[in-house]
């Protein structure tokens, strides 16, 4: 049996130290891991709405009337901040695939740190 234990103490309480600051490490990653995912979730559903406003204004606009003279403009105001982001609305030119059906694309655009987000909604028309 060892009698001079005097050292044991102090190298157990800097492991437990080290078990205790790797464990607070990892979860605060984890938990600035959720915030980017929350922001990055709240950008999206930003994206969808404003693209969900410029698909019902072409719907509003009762059909082959708001196609006929299509210029490749919004009436949504691009870019938009909302939250302190930048939007840029852009929307693609309908395409007639026949027996009054129309295709049309809207693209929104935002930065999230070093990377560009674009996600692009596609909305069917279908005229009689």
């Amino acid at each position: 049996m060892l009698k001079n234990n005097k050292g044991m103490g102090i190298v157990e309480a800097l492991v437990a130290i080290f078990i205790i600051s790797v464990a607070l490490l990892a979860t605060l990653e984890a938990s600035r891991q959720a915030v980017v995912m929350s922001i990055s979730t709240r950008n999206y559903n930003t994206a969808t709405y404003l693209a969900q406003q410029v698909l019902e204004e072409l719907k509003k606009n009762d059909g082959i009337a708001a196609f006929g003279d299509f210029d490749s403009t919004t009436r949504i105001e691009s870019p938009q901040i909302i939250n302190g982001v930048e939007y840029t609305i852009s929307q693609g030119d309908p395409v007639n695939l026949g027996e009054g059906t129309i295709i049309v694309l809207v693209t929104v655009s935002w930065t999230e740190g070093t990377h560009t987000r674009s996600p692009q909604f596609t909305a069917y028309y279908y005229m009689e």
